[in-house]
């Protein structure tokens, strides 16, 4: 039953990902990589809190597995790095190495502060 809840959670983590993508390339940049960046700190930031509020030691296979399957599926580190690679093929060597280290910084960040601060 586990894998089943997974699996839902996976589905509804990746179908929330690609309408927060398309709303925000709608709004801002059909080509530009905001959406991707705002779903990879959302989602870290989620899975920082979520785990900081569920006790480490006490979360169930269970919550892991629904936790995981949706945060897992909604961030996507391998679109971000088509997107970098996107960027570096333009030529654009700054803005792609700063758009990498500064997701990779904040993701972490927002899931250390969600963490911590529900502690």
């Amino acid at each position: 039953m586990t894998a089943v809840f997974f699996v839902l959670a996976a589905a509804l983590g990746g179908a929330c990902r690609f309408l927060l993508d398309a709303s925000v390339k709608k709004r801002l940049s059909p080509t530009g990589p905001a959406g991707v960046l705002l779903v990879n700190v959302l989602g870290s930031a989620l899975f920082g809190v979520s785990t900081g509020l569920l006790d480490g030691d006490t979360i169930g296979y269970a919550e892991w597995s629904v936790l995981a399957g949706f945060c897992g599926a909604f961030t996507t580190y391998s679109t971000a790095a088509v997107e970098v690679a996107y960027l570096f093929r333009g030529r654009l060597w700054t803005l792609g190495l700063l758009y990498w280290l500064g997701m990779a910084m904040a993701c972490i960040g927002v899931a250390w502060l969600g963490f911590v601060g529900t502690r």
